[in-house]
Formats: C-alpha cells, structure tokens, sequence
C-alpha cells in the first residue's frame, strides 16, 4: 500500500535523524546515511506515484508535478536557513532532533490527510450503492 510505504519510509528517515547525533565514528555515520538513503527510496517511489494519481484525477498533470517539485526545491532552500536559527538557539545536535520531529510530524499529518481522504471516498461509494 503505498500509504503506508510512504509513512513508514518518512516515520524511517525521521528516525535515523534522531540517531544521527549519537554517532561516535565514521562508520556509524556512514551506515546510519546508508540506511538513510534506503528509507528515502522506500518512501520517494510511492509518494511519487500518489502524486501522478491525484494529476491524472485533475487532470491537472503538469500543474501537480510543478507544484511537488516546487515544495522540495523550497526544502531544500529553507531547510538549512532553519537549521542555522536551531543550531544559533540550541546548538549542533538540535538541528537533528527538531528535523526528526519535523518528519515526525509530516508523516502523521500525511497519514491523517490520506485515511480521511480514504474513508470520505468509502462513504461515497458506499452512498452511490444505495441509491
């Protein structure tokens, strides 16, 4: 399902951010970034492709698109702005416990929107059966 590959994947990811302070080496670094990049593979295809449905569904194809790309270009913009206002506030390690809850955060919120999203489509097949 790829709800739940996309909010295990994030819950994943959030998770080796939360680890990553604790590292102590080189090696754990580069097994907890490995491991990091098998869990952003596990979430990307599938969000990916939830993403190609809703466009198809609007047929707004290349709206949808821009728009997903436009957001991750944004993170990728703001994300380190914000990181540079925790690590001035509350130092190194920070920056990673408060990305971690900002993950954590994004993958229940995601998994809220998705199940209501889901069960407001039940009751309307549900409704259009009866009649």
């Amino acid at each position: 399902n790829r709800t739940w590959m996309t909010f295990w994947g994030g819950i994943m990811s959030a998770v080796c951010l939360f680890a990553l302070p604790f590292c102590q080496s080189f090696g754990q670094i580069f097994a907890l970034n490995l491991f990091l990049g098998v869990t952003i593979g596990m979430y990307m295809p599938p969000l990916m492709a939830m993403s190609v449905d809703v466009a198809r569904e609007t047929g707004f194809m290349t709206r949808v698109m821009s728009f997903l790309e436009l957001f991750f270009s944004l993170g990728m913009v703001v994300g380190p702005l914000l990181a540079g206002l925790v690590k001035e506030a509350l130092g190194l390690r920070a920056i990673f416990w408060v990305g971690g809850l900002v993950g954590l955060a994004a993958c229940f919120c995601f998994l809220a929107i998705n199940l209501r999203i889901k069960m407001r489509a039940a009751e309307i097949g549900a409704s259009d059966r009866s009649l």
